[in-house]
């Protein structure tokens, strides 16, 4: 990754004045054309957007990533690029249930920006996208007569993309802190959605098999979002099992009681080991 020169508070404040100007300069256009938008065909709806998307583009080119200045102001650009594409896709298309191909290329060139410039709002555009389209991919998989089967067809996406999310960050490839927390919030989201479709057995095992692999990784790592994240699991996970299968009764209650110490205990004990030399 290219080093960034940090900016003056000069810069810094000249930088927010850029975002206000471009603010009331596109909340203006937006106006403009929302009042006259019903009049307008589908093709000059879409080439405003087009154009929009390419001029955002060729601007955030343009900058680079000469500074950190210079690298802030191309992320805001090209996400709002990618964006604009997006939009413009969709509205030409006009899809009603899935605008699959509109998010895919507004990934793709999310994911191209990203690869240009490592920044954490393009990180997060990046797995935005990448997030919806999953979900309108299996939207548009599963046959409407079964959209209960949408959701786990998503999460499925989910836990790919939270192993591609680790496997980076792992290797710093990404934002070490950034890409854990959006991997393991993946994998959270997945056992919830499991858990929430009757799909009860997937989520326990894919919630043993996460607090197992995100230990083992934080014992290598230790940082913090692999330690809260198996800990958050474990405990939400134990709870929806004991809730599930003893229901209100008293047995419930010992059960979370017990599942409290446990992970109390297991905290301990990896605090202790934090404390080891190595």
């Amino acid at each position: 990754m290219t080093h960034l020169r940090p900016v003056s508070r000069n810069s810094l404040l000249a930088e927010i004045t850029g975002y206000l100007g471009g603010a009331f300069i596109l909340i203006s256009l937006t106006v403009f054309v929302a009042e006259r938008f019903d009049d307008l065909n589908r093709g000059i709806r879409s080439g405003i957007f087009v154009t929009s998307s390419i001029l955002l583009s060729v601007i955030a080119l343009w900058l680079g990533t000469r500074s950190a200045l210079h690298a802030r102001l191309s992320s805001v650009l090209a996400l709002g690029s990618s964006i604009a594409m997006t939009v413009a896709l969709a509205t030409y298309f006009e899809i009603d249930r899935a605008p699959v191909f509109a998010f895919a290329i507004g990934t793709a060139m999310t994911i191209f920006f990203f690869i240009r410039n490592r920044s954490e709002l393009l990180h997060l555009g990046t797995a935005g996208f990448l997030f919806i389209t999953s979900i309108m991919t299996a939207a548009s998989i599963v046959k409407e007569d079964v959209d209960a089967l949408t959701m786990p067809a998503a999460a499925s996406f989910w836990l790919g993309l939270s192993a591609i999310w680790i496997y980076l960050a792992f290797n710093r490839k990404i934002h070490l802190h950034l890409g854990y927390v959006l991997g393991s919030g993946l994998l959270f989201l997945a056992i919830q959605v499991f858990f929430n479709q009757n799909h009860r057995q997937i989520s326990y095992l894919l919630a043993a098999i996460s607090v197992f692999a995100l230990t083992r990784i934080y014992l290598i790592e230790r940082i913090w979002p692999l330690l809260v994240a198996p800990l958050i699991i474990a405990n939400i996970s134990i709870a929806e099992l004991v809730a599930e299968t003893l229901g209100g009764s008293l047995g419930a209650v010992s059960g979370l009681f017990v599942a409290g110490v446990l992970l109390i205990l297991t905290s301990l004990y990896v605090i202790r080991s934090l404390n080891q030399p190595k």
